[in-house]
């Protein structure tokens, strides 16, 4: 066992807790209705590190796997509906083995809990050689027992918090013993290069650069060379919407980030994230945050 330096922190913005998943570069966006509510337990030493976090709500989540380390995405709990993760299924049979930056689109589902384990690369040479094999790609295995195996170590971990102390317990042997079996099992499948999965990353990326402009499906898909229907059928497999409900939620997170800075008025924050329906604005801001936004600006204000 080697002793590692922890912490358990409750979140109401979720900006806050993607930021502490460290090296990952995540980016969270929420995809359903309801005001925001997160936990997040992180425990670091030497040799590995152990993630286990919680979300009240469906979760659009981008990242990928900081260089130097080595990484195992599972999940502890099931959520109300299917998680996916690179246009597949994620269930609490399947181990993801994230390589160094390995990116990866994640729909993970109201109630279902993430765990992460990752280990430095360098932890030994043979480690490091399968690290190598892994680097730049996100690949599935189905092993019930190594997704049972690791919960395992991520649940030890978590029992052993001390919070006075800020001090947590990580089995790191077995943990970089996990990995092994992970880098090296033939049952892995990829994901990381499907089509689907780069049709929504390149559309993702064109609704952010106009997110404050009025662009129809139809017209993101031509400007992607592909049908609306490729389009519609990329969203419904990786994140459980359609593109349009997608793009909405977008501009309503936009919206909130702005308001969250304490710069903008309500007015202002709608029209830079494409809202100009000020009068809908406000039911739909609500439905989705369980807010209406003047209470969002007069909080940061105050904070």
């Amino acid at each position: 066992m080697g002793e590692a330096l922890a912490v358990v922190q409750d979140f109401t913005n979720i900006d806050a807790q993607a930021d502490q998943l460290s090296g990952f570069d995540q980016q969270y966006e929420q995809i359903d209705g309801g005001k925001y509510s997160g936990s997040f337990f992180a425990a670091t030493a030497e040799n590995a590190s152990v993630f286990i976090e919680t979300t009240n709500r469906t979760l659009w989540q981008r990242g990928a796997g900081p260089i130097g380390r080595l990484s195992a995405v599972l999940l502890v709990r099931e959520g109300d509906v299917p998680s996916t993760c690179n246009g597949v299924d994620f269930t609490s049979n399947d181990v993801l083995v994230v390589g160094a930056g390995g990116s990866y689109d994640a729909a993970v589902s109201r109630g279902a809990v993430p765990m992460v384990i990752d280990v430095p690369s360098e932890a030994n040479p043979l480690l490091a050689r399968q690290a190598d094999r892994v680097s730049g790609a996100v690949r599935r295995v189905r092993s019930a027992e190594l997704a049972m195996a690791l919960r395992s170590v991520g649940l030890r971990s978590l029992r052993t918090f001390n919070q006075e102390s800020m001090r947590a317990d990580i089995a790191e042997t077995e943990a970089a013993m996990l990995m092994m079996s992970l880098a090296t099992n033939q049952a892995a499948s990829g994901g990381s290069a499907h089509r689907s999965v780069r049709l929504v990353r390149a559309a993702h990326m064109l609704m952010l650069r106009t997110i404050s402009e009025t662009v129809s499906i139809r017209d993101l898909a031509s400007e992607l060379g592909a049908s609306r229907r490729a389009v519609e059928n990329a969203f419904q497999s990786c994140t459980g919407t359609s593109p349009a409900r997608f793009r909405r939620s977008l501009q309503l997170n936009n919206m909130r980030r702005l308001l969250e800075t304490g710069r903008y008025t309500v007015t202002e924050a709608a029209f830079a994230s494409g809202l100009r329906h000020l009068g809908r604005v406000s039911a739909e801001y609500r439905a989705h945050f369980d807010e209406l936004p003047s209470a969002t600006a007069e909080r940061s204000l105050i904070g």
